[in-house]
């Protein structure tokens, strides 16, 4: 037989699991939209390539050889993760047949802008951070990192930008940065 106290115990267990489903059914629900949540999936990823960019560049001129090409390595996989983020959310980040003009115009920057940003990753990151190519590789990153890095911020700003613009535009409640 089942004591009380463990029939009690089992029921608030049950009942805390119910109260924290139904408050992540909530927090899920409140971005169903595909746009939204493809403008959510981006903008995390957005944040952590700028995140590796601030580490890279903290340590370019201080750090020794190995936490620089370990810092490279990470900003390197960072942009490879936002260029995935980037190319799953542009099919949810057209217009539809229905929307204003003003929204199809800012759909059509943002599908280009999309496709600029991810060229820059892959420039910048994926072949301009690679270990393969003349001279020793932390030197290399050392004298060409301010520049490829100031590449990948402007790209940053500019697609967040264009993300900013299509959401008004889209008449989606868009929370600003860090929220």
């Amino acid at each position: 037989m089942i004591g009380a106290s463990r029939v009690i115990g089992v029921t608030v267990v049950a009942v805390a699991l119910l109260a924290s489903s139904a408050d992540g059914q909530a927090a899920v629900g409140q971005y169903q939209n595909p746009q939204m949540q493809a403008l959510l999936t981006v903008r995390d990823s957005v944040l952590s390539v700028r995140r590796e960019v601030a580490r890279f560049r903290r340590d370019l001129q201080l750090a020794g050889a190995q936490t620089v090409t370990s810092r490279a390595r990470r900003l390197s996989s960072a942009c490879e993760g936002l260029q995935t983020a980037l190319r799953d959310g542009a099919p949810d980040l057209q217009s539809g047949s229905g929307a204003s003009v003003t929204e199809r115009r800012a759909s059509g920057a943002m599908q280009a802008q999309i496709r600029e940003t991810i060229q820059v990753l892959d420039g910048e990151c994926r072949i301009g951070l690679r270990p393969e190519g003349p001279g020793a590789w932390p030197d290399s990153l050392k004298a060409w990192g301010p520049n490829r890095t100031s590449n990948v911020e402007g790209a940053l700003s500019a697609y967040e930008g264009a993300a900013v613009r299509f959401a008004k535009a889209a008449d989606l409640d868009f929370p600003p940065k860090g929220q």
